[in-house]
């Protein structure tokens, strides 16, 4: 795995509203690309006005671009947060999340799975390069 990726930005929509407050739910996508090609897609959902849920991110990896196993997609979820003034992530379950209905993204992994087959180190890899190749994650973790 190469440590540089190449972000796309993907497409952006409205996809709800806070059954609370009303104010919208957005998710936002994109494509990450290494030496050798397509390596991952990731999605970000937040609500507007809620800087207290977070970003959820699913991060999928293997089985993308052109003669890959699509068999071999593998979903990590992480949840962003501001805690203390400063933005940082951890993984969570994927299955059980947000993202579990999502065929497309591939295999479920829980938490513990992602830690001890490495995915999540990948995983991690991936959202620091969206973070700082894609604006549109800090706008939405400080729901700007």
């Amino acid at each position: 795995m190469n440590d540089l990726f190449r972000i796309e930005q993907g497409s952006e929509a409205i996809v709800g509203n806070c059954g609370t407050c009303g104010h919208e739910t957005k998710t936002f996508r994109g494509f990450v690309y290494d030496g050798d090609g397509p390596f991952a897609v990731y999605a970000c959902t937040f609500t507007v006005s809620h800087p207290e849920n977070g970003v959820a991110m699913a991060i999928s990896m293997r089985g993308w671009g052109n003669g890959a196993d699509k068999n071999a997609k593998e979903c990590v979820a992480i949840e962003w947060r501001v805690i203390d003034g400063s933005p940082g992530c951890r993984v969570v379950d994927a299955p059980g999340s947000r993202w579990e209905h999502e065929g497309v993204l591939g295999r479920m992994l829980s938490r513990e799975d992602a830690l001890s087959s490495g995915r999540a180190k990948e995983a991690f890899s991936v959202s620091d390069s969206v973070w700082m190749n894609d604006p549109r994650l800090s706008h939405a973790l400080n729901n700007v």
